[in-house]
């Protein structure tokens, strides 16, 4: 029962990030997602529609077949999710690194030749984790990733979007 508990938890985690990309502050962001976390052997994949707001603060939630909330994060609970995944990467840049918005001055991008940014790191080199996007799409007039990889220590979690839209 504690695995299948614990394996429910790491799977409405991921599904909850789905939705997390958008330069824009203050926007909401819906969106269906593949989501592939390992962590170590472990592999978990799933798909499903997700969440991510800013209205002061920020907040995921995971979306049934239905449209009901099955489960949220906010605030310090998702720091300690974090850490028990072994995301070793501090809420705030976390959810930063999620809504491509990389203006934090903790984080240090790397552009392409169209001035898009496809990779951000920690400034201080102590901290190891990366984040890389690929395939970027317009929604918007904002530029989007369609593929995000989060890498912290021996974690790794893959967001693959199906679909997105800002609300």
């Amino acid at each position: 029962m504690r695995t299948f508990v614990k394996n429910c938890l790491i799977y409405s985690f991921f599904l909850l990030f789905i939705l997390g990309v958008s330069p824009a502050h203050a926007l909401n962001i819906k969106g269906f997602a593949h989501i592939t976390f390992q962590k170590g052997q472990k592999k978990f994949n799933i798909d499903q529609a997700i969440i991510l707001g800013d209205n002061g603060y920020h907040y995921f939630e995971v979306i049934d077949d239905f449209g009901n909330s099955l489960w949220s994060i906010r605030g310090n609970l998702s720091q300690k999710t974090l850490k028990k995944m072994g995301i070793n990467i501090p809420l705030d840049i976390f959810l930063d690194l999620l809504k491509y918005d990389l203006s934090n001055p903790s984080i240090e991008t790397s552009q392409d030749s169209l001035q898009r940014i496809i990779s951000a790191n920690p400034v201080h080199q102590k901290k190891k984790w990366q984040a890389n996007y690929d395939h970027f799409g317009k929604i918007k007039k904002h530029h989007f990733p369609w593929l995000i990889k989060i890498k912290s220590n021996k974690t790794q979690l893959t967001i693959q979007w199906i679909h997105l839209s800002l609300i």
